[in-house]
């Protein structure tokens, strides 16, 4: 695991802005993306099915694949909810480049996973464009990197 306090607090311009990277949007799920009040993980996974799109969101989003910006997904549900998170996105029309999810075991808060995942899993390929998350602490984090994160 990577000591959050050792990754760079900024992130180079020659990086972020970078024309060679492939713009992304970073997306979250739970109470973001789907339209659910959930804090926790439930224990019968399939529940996630059950999320309805989110009113305001989800038509953002998809206005963002129309104009083919690629998605990435990051989300603090375990891995073992990848099946289930991935079936939702296609019932749903979107079909990311991308899905990251925090590991089972990882019980650090959110905003540390997410920062470590965009640093080492999108960087430096990518360079993102917006994002949406609906944790302030998250928000924070993505505008201390000079992103752009929006929650409705």
């Amino acid at each position: 695991m990577i000591n959050p306090f050792s990754l760079p607090k900024t992130i180079p311009a020659s990086i972020l802005n970078n024309p060679k990277n492939a713009p992304v949007a970073l997306v979250d799920l739970d109470r973001t993306l789907c339209d659910n009040n959930r804090f926790y993980v439930p224990a019968d996974l399939s529940e996630y099915l059950q999320d309805k799109p989110h009113p305001v969101i989800y038509p953002i989003i998809q206005k963002l694949i129309e104009e083919k910006l690629p998605l990435v997904i990051i989300s603090c549900r375990p891995k073992s909810a990848l099946f289930h998170s991935r079936q939702w996105l296609s019932a749903n029309n979107i079909f990311p480049l991308l899905i990251l999810h925090r590991a089972d075991d990882d019980l650090r808060e959110d905003w540390i996973i997410k920062q470590e995942m965009m640093l080492t899993r999108v960087f430096p390929a990518m360079y993102i464009k917006i994002a949406f998350d609906d944790k302030v602490s998250i928000r924070e984090m993505y505008q201390k990197y000079g992103i752009n994160c929006f929650y409705f």
